[in-house]
């Protein structure tokens, strides 16, 4: 599974990447919208993991462009508050995540991920 992985903290965004690579995910991470649109634009990627709050661009409106070249990318968001209830309109390959989270969270998600699509 290739991920791009978006999160302008860098902290937050060295460990996150680090723990995605440990559990076998082909991870890119980067800090911005448009360094991800540029990534996107060169790669396929599987997943969108970011954060919702970006400088600039939002994580949300990040997978909306996204989505509109890849309409199959399954989308993780995440926030330090919980964003389920604005799910809805973004159908079944988006999840969240809430701040702080740590392996088994990552675990259970893409075990989740896994049941929800086969493909992945």
């Amino acid at each position: 599974m290739r991920i791009l992985f978006v999160e302008d903290n860098d902290t937050v965004r060295e460990l996150i990447a680090e723990l995605l690579a440990e559990q076998g995910r082909e991870v890119t991470a980067c800090s911005s919208a448009e360094e991800a649109e540029a990534l996107f634009a060169r790669n396929r990627f599987d997943l969108l993991f970011t954060d919702i709050n970006l400088p600039n661009v939002s994580g949300m409106e990040l997978a909306r462009r996204l989505r509109l070249k890849q309409p199959d990318v399954w989308v993780v968001f995440s926030s330090g508050a919980n964003v389920d209830h604005a799910l809805n309109e973004w159908g079944p390959r988006t999840r969240s995540m809430i701040k702080p989270f740590d392996d088994a969270d990552l675990t259970q998600l893409f075990a989740d991920i896994a049941s929800a699509d086969v493909r992945i």
